[in-house]
């Protein structure tokens, strides 16, 4: 009986996990609106995947659908020359570059979210195994 009440467990407390983080992301990243691509690669509708023993869930913005900004938002930029090629030669300016976002990175890698990751998982798991040992 214990034995399977692990695999709802482990799914649920995964699937919660992934619904705070998201929830958190998509509050932040309206910050930053410009195109709404951003916004629109935030993976809003993942469920928990199995292979073998091993269970993960997708979190965070898809890269290849508009979420590479999201990169340059957690991480920021340094100052950089941008250079183009025109019909008339080149024209080339520096650009200031940009500060990170922190909030948005610790929403995905702060030692809050995962303290609050924890607490989910742990009150998910004791709540699953109630009544069983």
């Amino acid at each position: 009986k214990r034995a399977g009440a692990v695999a709802p467990a482990i799914t649920e407390a995964l699937q919660e996990s992934y619904n705070y983080v998201t929830a958190h992301l998509e509050d932040q990243i309206e910050q930053h609106h410009r195109t709404g691509k951003t916004a629109e690669s935030l993976l809003k509708n993942e469920k928990v995947q199995v292979e073998g023993t091993t269970y993960y869930i997708n979190v965070g913005f898809d890269v290849g659908s508009g979420g590479l900004a999201s990169i340059f938002l957690m991480y920021g930029t340094p100052k950089h020359t941008i250079k183009r090629r025109t019909m008339n030669g080149t024209k080339s300016w520096n650009h200031p570059g940009m500060d990170a976002d922190a909030v948005l990175y610790d929403l995905v890698f702060g030692p809050a979210t995962k303290s609050e990751i924890e607490k989910i998982q742990k009150r998910t798991f004791e709540r699953q195994m109630e009544g069983l040992l």
